[in-house]
C-alpha cells in the first residue's frame, strides 16, 4: 500500500524560522525570565526570537497511521536510549538565600578544602587539585595537611607546575581520612613545612592483584547508511503537480510519495529542505526502517535511512520521478555483521608492567595511564576505537578508583568515522553498565569513573582562595547564588540527555546565537559553582565537562599518544581547507555525521576549571584537545602552517581561542612535552599582536584610537568583541603571560575611552554600541573620538542622557562592566572611575547577576 503525504504543513513556517536564527555576526543575548528559547540580535540590530530545539527523537507510529510529519530530529536517536548518569533527587527548596558558609581554614594555612562523605568506610580517598598565587609556596617549601582536630594527614603531591620564580602554581593533592573521621564535614588544611611522606609508591598491580579488573566488551557493528538528496540548488527545479516516490527495499509498504506543491516547488535549498523533511515521519510510521536528518538546518536537503533492526539488512533505496529535478542516493555506509571487541583494566596493566606512565604516585597513591585497543579473541585490534584506563590505587585498604575511557580519536586511523556498538563494563565480574546501539562519533571520546572499597566524597573549595591564586578571574564572591537558580540547574541537568555520546546541557551547533548559558569567561554553571561551591552546581559543570568529549575535536597521535603536534604535521587541517594531498593529509572519511558544529567564535570553556579543581587527567586532556583543536581548525595558510597564528579569525574567536591556549600553556604539568607546544604557540600570537599593532607605530595597523582591527569586517568593530579581548588578557596576565599585561593596557584605552569620551564628541549613552564603522571615506581609520562619533551616529547633535543597551545578563552592558573591571585590575587610567559610573548606571544588572554570573567581575583590589 502506498502511503501519499500532503506537502502543505505548518513544518515550513517552523523550518524557516530554525533556520533564519543561524547568523555569525550577532552578539549572543540571555535568556529572559519565562521566555522559552532565547534572543539574538541580527546585522541590522533587530532582536529576534530563538526558538527552542526540535525534539531529540521521532516516536514509533503504528503502521496504519497517517500522520502530518513533525520537525524531525537533530541528532539520529540511539535505541534504546543510553541510561543517564546517576544524579541525586532534588534538595529541598528554600524561599531564603544565603551564601555558602566559608570554609573554617586556620590563619596560617595557604588553602584549604571541605570533605563531606557517608559512615561505613575504613578510610576515605581524598584527591584534589588546588591552584596558588605567585610567591605563595616558594620553591623548595614542603606542605602538610591537617584536620580540622589539628591531626596530621599523609599528603602526597603531585604534577606540580611553577611560576616564573619557583613558587607553586598548581598540583593534585592526595590524601587518605582514616576511620572515625569518616562521617560529617572534614576541613582539610593545607599548610608550610613539614616533610612529604615516604615509603615507596603504591603498586597498582600488586593493588590490583587477580581480583579487580573493569572489562569493557564491545559489539561492533555497521547497519547500512543511505542518504537521498533531493534538487540540485544549480540545477532543474521541482514543478508543482509532480509527484515523488521512494521505494525502500523491497516491501510494497514501504513506499512513500509527496506531491510538489508551492511550497516544494523551485530549485533553492529551501524547497528542497521542505520536501525532504516531509519524507522523515512517513518513512517512521512504518516499523522496518528509520529516516532522519542532522545538524543544523537538518542537514538541508537530506534525509538518512536506516534500518530499526541492529545491525539490521542490506536494502535499495529506488526513486520514481518523472521529472527533471535531480535526486539521489548514495551509500554511506554499507552493513557489516556484528563483531566482537573487548578490553581489560587489569591485561593492559600486566601488559604494561613497571613502563606504564603513571599520573599520580607515591605511598598514598599511584594512578597508572593504560592505553590498550579493543581486540577479538584471536588478537584482532580494532582500527578506530581503543581504550584508556587511568588506574588509581591507594594505599592499605583495598580501594581502587578506575577512570574508563573510550574513545575513536586516532588522527591518521584509516577511514575515520563513526562506530556503532552495543556495550557492556563489568566491574570484578558484576555488571556496572550496559548501553545497546551507540553511535560513537569520529574524533570522539566518553568516560565513566569506577570505584572499589571506598565511595568518593563531595569536596568543596574556598571560592576566596581559587580567586586568590588568579588562576580564575575576580568574580565576585559577595553575590549570593538563589536556592532556586541551584535547584533548577539539577532539574535541567537532570532532563537533560547524559547518557553516553550525549550533550547533556551543552549547544550542539556551537555557532548558533541566541540565549546561550555557556559563553563568557566561564559558562553559567561554572561561574555559579565557582561563586557557590554548591555540590549540585559541581556536578553539573562536571556534567557539561564530559559531554564536551563527544563532540568531534579530539585527535591523538598514534605515535606520542598525546594530542597531534602542529609541529609534526604543519599542514595538518581539520575543518576549513582540510589538506587534500601530503603526508600531513586526513584519511578520506567514512560515515562521519555528528549533530555537533564547533566552533571556535562560540566556544565555552568547558574542561579548564574542572581540571583545575579535580587533577583528573581526563580533564586536563580535554583541555589540551579544545586548545588544539582551535589551531588545527585554521587554514594552514591563514595560521602561516605551524606557526599557528590566530589574527585571522574573528576577534571573538581570536579572544576564545587565546583563553584555552593559555590555560592549556600555563596548566599542562612541566614534564609534558605538549607544555612547551601550547607555551610557544601562545607565545607567538601575542608576540604576533605586540609587533603588528600594538608596537607598530603604523595607523594602519596601529589605529590611535586602539582598537583592534577585524580581519572579518575590514571597515568595521565590534566594541563588544574588543572586550572579549580585553577580558581574555586579563586572564593571561593573572597567568603572567609575557606580553599580555603590555597588550591588555593597550587595548583597554578603547575600552575605557568609549565610556569616557563625551568631552572628546563621543556619547557615553553610545558605550554599548553594537558595529562602529572605523574608517574614513579615504579608507584610513577614523583618528579621534569626535569622528568615530560623527561616522556612525552622523543625525545625533546632542548627547542620550540613557545608555542605549538596557543592561540584563550578557548584554553589552554585563559584558561592558566586565571588561572595566579586568581593566581598573591592572590600574588602566580612569578604568576604576568608568566602572563605578557603569554600575550605578545599571543597578538591575545587579539583580540579575546572582542567577547569571557569567560576566560577573569585580576589579581586584
Amino acid at each position: 500500500m502506498r502511503r501519499v503525504i500532503t506537502a502543505a504543513l505548518g513544518i515550513v513556517a517552523s523550518l524557516t524560522l530554525l533556520l533564519s536564527v543561524y547568523s555569525l555576526n550577532a552578539q549572543e543575548l540571555p535568556h529572559k525570565p519565562g521566555l522559552i528559547g532565547g534572543l539574538r540580535r541580527d546585522t541590522d540590530g533587530t532582536l529576534v526570537t530563538v526558538p527552542p530545539e526540535p525534539p531529540a527523537a521521532v516516536p514509533a507510529i503504528p503502521p496504519s497511521s497517517i500522520v502530518p510529519p513533525a520537525v524531525s530530529p537533530t541528532r539520529p536517536p540511539t535505541l534504546p536510549a543510553a541510561p543517564h548518569m546517576e544524579i541525586p533527587s532534588r534538595q529541598p527548596e528554600s524561599a531564603t538565600s544565603r551564601p555558602p558558609d566559608r570554609i573554617k581554614c586556620p590563619a596560617d594555612a595557604v588553602a584549604c578544602v571541605e570533605v563531606s562523605a557517608g559512615t561505613g568506610q575504613k578510610q576515605i580517598p581524598v584527591t584534589f587539585a588546588h591552584p596558588f598565587a605567585e610567591g605563595a609556596i616558594p620553591q623548595g617549601i614542603a606542605l602538610r595537611a591537617m584536620d580540622q582536630s589539628g591531626q596530621s594527614l599523609p599528603l602526597q603531591m603531585d604534577q606540580p607546575i611553577r611560576h616564573a620564580d619557583g613558587s607553586l602554581r598548581h598540583a593534585i593533592f592526595t590524601t587518605l581520612i582514616p576511620a572515625g573521621d569518616a562521617s560529617g564535614h572534614r576541613v582539610i588544611a593545607l599548610l608550610r613545612g613539614g616533610q612529604s611522606p615516604t615509603g615507596p609508591p603504591v603498586d597498582p598491580l600488586a593493588a590490583m592483584g587477580n581480583r579487580h579488573d573493569v572489562r569493557v566488551d564491545l559489539d561492533v557493528y555497521a547497519s547500512q547508511i543511505s542518504v537521498v538528496t533531493f534538487g540540485q540548488r544549480s540545477g532543474a527545479p521541482f514543478i508543482k503537480g509532480e509527484m515523488v516516490m521512494l521505494e525502500i527495499g523491497d516491501d510494497p509498504h514501504d513506499r512513500y510519495s509527496v506531491t510538489i506543491d508551492d511550497k516544494t516547488a523551485g530549485n533553492s535549498f529551501e524547497p528542497f529542505m521542505k520536501l525532504a523533511a516531509l519524507f522523515v515521519p512517513a518513512i517512521n510510521a512504518g516499523g522496518r526502517f528509520y529516516a532522519y536528518k542532522i545538524g543544523e538546518g537538518g542537514g538541508y536537503e537530506k534525509i538518512w535511512i536506516t534500518t530499526r533492526d541492529k545491525p539490521g539488512q542490506a536494502f535499495q533505496v529506488r526513486v520514481r520521478y518523472g521529472g527533471k529535478a535531480q535526486i539521489t542516493v548514495t551509500l554511506a555506509q554499507a552493513l557489516e555483521p556484528r563483531r566482537h571487541f573487548s578490553a581489560s583494566s587489569l591485561d593492559a596493566l600486566r601488559a604494561a608492567g613497571a613502563k606504564a606512565p603513571r599520573w599520580l604516585s607515591g605511598p598514598v597513591a599511584s594512578e597508572v595511564v593504560l592505553s590498550t585497543p579493543f581486540k577479538t579473541t584471536d588478537g584482532t585490534s580494532h582500527p578506530r576505537l581503543a581504550a584508556r584506563f587511568y588506574l588509581r590505587a591507594f594505599a592499605g585498604d583495598d580501594i581502587v578508583r578506575t577512570d574508563v575511557v573510550v574513545e575513536n580519536d586516532w588522527t591518521y586511523a584509516p577511514s575515520p568515522r563513526n562506530d556503532r556498538y552495543d556495550v557492556t563494563i563489568t566491574q570484578d565480574g558484576r555488571e556496572v553498565l550496559r548501553t545497546r546501539d551507540l553511535e560513537h562519533y569520529h574524533h570522539a571520546r566518553w568516560h565513566r569513573v569506577f570505584w572499589t572499597g571506598a565511595t568518593p566524597p563531595d569536596i568543596r573549595h574556598d571560592a576566596r582562595a581559587l580567586i586568590g591564586s588568579r588562576a580564575v578571574w575576580n568574580y565576585d564572591t559577595s553575590l549570593v547564588v538563589p536556592e532556586q537558580t541551584l535547584a533548577r540547574e539539577m532539574d535541567d541537568l537532570r532532563k537533560s540527555d547524559t547518557g553516553l555520546m550525549a550533550p547533556a546541557m551543552l549547544t550542539e551547533y556551537q555557532p548558533m546565537t541566541g540565549g546561550r548559558p555557556d559563553i563568557g569567561p566561564l559558562p553559567r554553571w561554572s561561574a555559579l559553582y565557582l561563586i557557590s561551591q554548591d555540590r549540585r552546581a559541581k556536578q553539573v559543570m562536571l556534567a557539561n565537562a564530559d559531554a564536551a568529549a563527544t563532540v568531534p575535536i579530539h585527535y591523538r597521535d598514534g605515535k606520542t599518544d598525546a594530542a597531534v603536534s602542529m609541529d609534526d604535521h604543519p599542514f595538518l587541517a581539520v575543518r576549513f581547507g582540510r589538506t587534500a594531498n601530503g603526508p600531513d593529509a586526513l584519511p578520506p572519511e567514512g560515515y562521519a555525521e555528528t549533530p555537533w558544529t564547533p566552533d571556535d567564535a562560540h566556544q565555552p570553556s568547558l574542561a579548564y576549571l574542572p581540571y583545575l579543581v579535580t587533577g583528573d587527567l581526563f580533564y586536563l586532556e580535554e583541555l589540551q584537545f579544545w586548545a588544539n583543536w582551535n589551531l588545527l581548525a585554521m587554514n594552514p595558510g591563514f595560521r602561516e602552517q605551524s606557526k599557528g597564528l590566530l589574527h585571522a579569525l574573528q576577534m571573538r574567536g581570536v579572544a576564545w581561542s587565546l583563553r584555552t591556549l593559555g590555560e592549556a600553556a600555563q596548566f599542562t604539568p612541566d614534564g609534558q612535552p605538549l607544555k612547551q607546544y601550547f607555551e610557544r604557540h601562545l607565545s607567538r600570537n601575542i608576540g604576533w599582536f605586540l609587533a603588528k599593532v600594538v608596537q607598530a607605530n603604523d595607523p594602519e595597523h596601529d589605529p590611535p584610537l586602539h582598537f583592534l582591527p577585524d580581519e572579518a569586517h575590514n571597515d568595521q568593530i565590534a566594541p563588544w568583541q574588543q572586550d572579549f579581548m580585553v577580558v581574555t588578557l586579563g586572564h593571561l596576565a593573572d597567568m603572567e603571560v609575557a606580553g599580555s599585561e603590555e597588550f591588555l593596557k593597550w587595548l583597554a584605552q578603547f575600552t575605557v575611552g568609549r565610556w569616557r569620551a563625551e568631552k572628546d564628541g563621543y556619547c557615553h549613552a553610545m558605550g554599548p554600541g553594537y558595529w562602529l564603522k572605523v574608517r574614513l571615506p579615504n579608507g584610513g581609520y577614523v583618528r579621534n573620538w569626535s569622528d568615530l562619533f560623527k561616522a556612525n551616529w552622523p543625525a545625533v547633535t546632542t548627547c542620550p542622557t540613557a545608555l542605549i543597551e538596557k543592561a540584563y545578563p550578557q548584554s553589552y552592558v554585563d559584558v561592558g562592566r566586565a571588561s572595566l573591571a579586568v581593566a581598573a585590575s591592572f590600574k588602566v587610567p580612569f578604568a576604576k572611575d568608568e566602572y563605578r559610573r557603569l554600575v550605578q548606571e545599571s543597578p538591575e544588572l545587579d539583580k540579575t547577576l546572582p542567577d547569571y554570573p557569567n560576566w560577573a567581575l569585580v576589579p581586584r583590589e
